[in-house]
C-alpha cells in the first residue's frame, strides 16, 4: 500500500520551491553557487567534488536548518556512466533487518562523498539545526541514499528523481520515518527509470506537477500516466539523432529550471 503524504500548503511548497533554487544552484559554479545561496538567506559552508566518480553536493546553512543538495546529471563521462549502472548492490539492511539492493552506479557516487558530506553537515548542525537531503535528477537518488544511511534525516525533497532501489525501500523508509516529498513534473522520463521490470521501485507515489501549475500530493499511478499522455499529445515531435522523430517533452520536463518554473505556479 502506497504510504500517504500530509496535505500540501502554500507555506510547505515555498519551503520546497526553495529547496529546489538551492537545488539549482549546486549546478552552477562554486563563486557563483555562494553569491546566490546569500540572497536566498544560506550561507554556503561546503563544495565535496569527488574527480572519480563525479559525485557533487553542497552544504547551505541557514539560521533554521542545514541543506545538503545534490547535484544531479551533467554532461560528462563520469556522471552518463554512473547512471547506466543499472546492477543493483546491497546496501544497509533497513529498519525491519533485511538487506535493500540499490542501484550500484548511485551508491558509488555516495560512498565516495560519505564521510565528508556527514562530517560537514554535522559540524554544521551542531546547535540543534535540522538536516535536509535535497536533489533534482540524480542528485535526488543520492539525498535519499544519504537518508537511509544516516537514519536521522527525517525530511527528503527530490525532483525528478530515479528510482534508487527494490522493492524493500518502501518498507525502510516507512519505518525510518522519514517523509519523502517527491516531485515529478509533467512527462519528465527519469522518474521511471530504471524500468519496473528490472526489479527497482519507488519508496512512495509522487507529488505530481501539471502543466496547469497544480500540484497533485499522493498522485495516483493513472493520473501521472495520464499527465505524461497529456504531454506527449500536445507537444511538438522533433527529429532525433536516430533520424526518428522523438517527443521532445520527456526530455525538456526534465530540466531543472522548467521544475522551477512548475514549483512557483504550485506555490502561488
Amino acid at each position: 500500500k502506497a504510504k500517504s503524504l500530509p496535505s500540501l500548503t502554500s507555506k510547505t511548497m515555498r519551503g520546497d520551491a526553495l529547496l529546489h533554487r538551492l537545488c539549482a544552484i549546486t549546478y552552477a559554479q562554486e563563486s557563483v553557487a555562494a553569491h546566490c545561496a546569500a540572497e536566498l538567506g544560506y550561507r554556503l559552508i561546503d563544495h565535496i567534488h569527488d574527480a572519480a566518480t563525479g559525485a557533487d553536493a553542497m552544504i547551505f546553512l541557514s539560521s533554521v536548518d542545514v541543506v545538503v543538495a545534490f547535484r544531479g546529471t551533467e554532461r560528462n563521462h563520469n556522471d552518463i556512466m554512473t547512471d547506466l549502472k543499472f546492477g543493483r548492490r546491497a546496501f544497509l539492511r533497513n529498519a525491519g533487518g533485511r538487506s535493500i539492493e540499490v542501484h550500484r552506479g548511485f551508491l558509488a557516487q555516495w560512498e565516495s562523498i560519505m564521510d565528508r558530506v556527514y562530517a560537514s553537515a554535522t559540524a554544521a548542525a551542531q546547535g540543534g539545526l535540522n538536516i535536509i537531503a535535497t536533489g533534482h535528477s540524480l542528485g535526488g537518488a543520492l539525498a535519499m541514499l544519504c537518508a537511509i544511511e544516516w537514519r536521522w534525516i527525517t525530511t527528503v525533497v527530490t525532483f525528478g528523481a530515479p528510482r534508487v532501489g527494490d522493492a524493500r525501500i518502501r518498507e525502510a523508509v516507512e519505518l525510518l520515518k522519514v517523509q519523502h516529498r517527491r516531485y515529478v513534473y509533467g512527462g519528465d522520463i527519469v522518474p521511471i527509470v530504471p524500468l519496473m521490470a528490472m526489479g527497482y521501485r519507488h519508496d512512495g507515489r509522487p507529488i505530481y506537477l501539471t502543466r496547469a501549475g497544480k500540484a497533485i500530493a499522493n498522485c495516483p499511478l493513472w493520473r501521472e500516466l495520464a499527465g505524461r499522455v497529456r504531454s506527449l499529445l500536445t507537444v511538438r515531435w522533433e527529429q532525433g539523432w536516430t533520424w526518428c522523430p522523438v517527443p521532445t517533452r520527456i526530455f525538456t520536463d526534465h530540466r531543472i529550471g522548467n521544475y522551477g518554473v512548475a514549483m512557483a505556479e504550485a506555490a502561488r
